[in-house]
């Protein structure tokens, strides 16, 4: 018999905090095919992480991950840390500020959303593993090192910008750019030098609509690597117009790669950027696990 339950981890205070409604509108939809859904709120940071790694699943068509891509990097992290592999398809509902997973697969509204759960098929995700000394985190966006780091602490602290926060603090990044050393080994060869930023990506797109990695796809077995040379202030702010289309690919100062995996070390302990978290620092390795997970598109 078809499955017909869903089980929906919601993030109320994710994003411009439309987690609530983005799942009662889910809900309406599913009902009306005839689908249950079940909605767990998230308490706080975590949580959905917990709820992933221990819930019971089997009789569940998919999980529907109701929030924005912190959400789905905790459930998957939650998924990966089960005893067994989970079969379960992930459901992506767009309901955060950058949604760089559900951009990936043209998923724009709660009523994509919910097409997919009910007339979807799973696809293979592929995971990143980040390894710093002893611990792993898994990624499903990016891994970002430099100002990919900065950027994302200064939106931090302007999230009553909304979504222009981004764009804000990539602007004031290029006021004063801080260069840092560091030795990055991709796939066995090494690459030295200054560096504006590293970013290993998952998915083409990054922050809010920020087409970072335009050749990247989630289910190639490999990692997009977008490497910033210091430049000119000047070429620096070509570079992050760019970003908007993908047209900085060809610019002065950038490289662009793909690998199975990539290490990155520093003179000194940098701050890292995972999925749109700061978490941890350099040194870290990350490398593609790939078709670790399903998702439901």
């Amino acid at each position: 018999m078809e499955r017909r339950h869903v089980l929906a981890i919601v993030t109320p205070r994710s994003g411009l905090q439309l987690g609530l409604q983005a799942a009662n509108t889910l809900q309406t939809s599913l009902q009306q095919a005839g689908c249950q859904l079940t909605v767990v709120t998230t308490s706080g940071p975590g949580h959905a992480t917990r709820i992933a790694a221990e819930s019971e699943l089997q009789n569940f068509r998919c999980i529907a991950a109701i929030g924005g891509d912190g959400t789905i990097h905790e459930i998957v992290n939650g998924l990966m840390q089960r005893p067994a592999p989970a079969q379960i398809p992930i459901a992506i509902v767009p309901a955060g500020t950058g949604n760089a997973l559900a951009l990936q697969y043209s998923l724009q509204s709660v009523s994509d959303a919910a097409h997919k759960i009910l007339h979807g098929h799973p696809t293979p995700l592929d995971v990143l593993e980040v390894t710093q000394q002893q611990h792993t985190t898994c990624c499903i966006n990016i891994a970002g090192w430099g100002a990919a780091t900065d950027i994302n602490i200064t939106a931090e602290k302007l999230r009553w910008l909304g979504r222009s926060r981004y764009s804000v603090a990539a602007l004031l990044q290029i006021l004063n750019p801080p260069v840092r050393s560091a030795s990055i080994t991709l796939d066995g060869r090494s690459i030295e030098g200054p560096f504006l930023f590293a970013v290993a990506c998952n998915t083409r797109f990054a922050g809010h609509r920020m087409l970072l990695a335009p050749d990247a796809h989630c289910d190639d077995g490999l990692l997009d690597l977008l490497l910033l040379r210091p430049t000119s202030r000047w070429n620096l702010l070509k570079v992050f117009q760019g970003i908007a289309d993908g047209s900085h690919r060809n610019l002065p100062g950038i490289e662009y790669h793909q690998a199975r995996s990539i290490t990155i070390h520093t003179s000194s302990p940098d701050a890292l950027n995972l999925d749109g978290e700061i978490s941890g620092t350099t040194p870290f390795t990350a490398a593609v696990r790939p078709a670790a997970l399903r998702l439901l598109v």
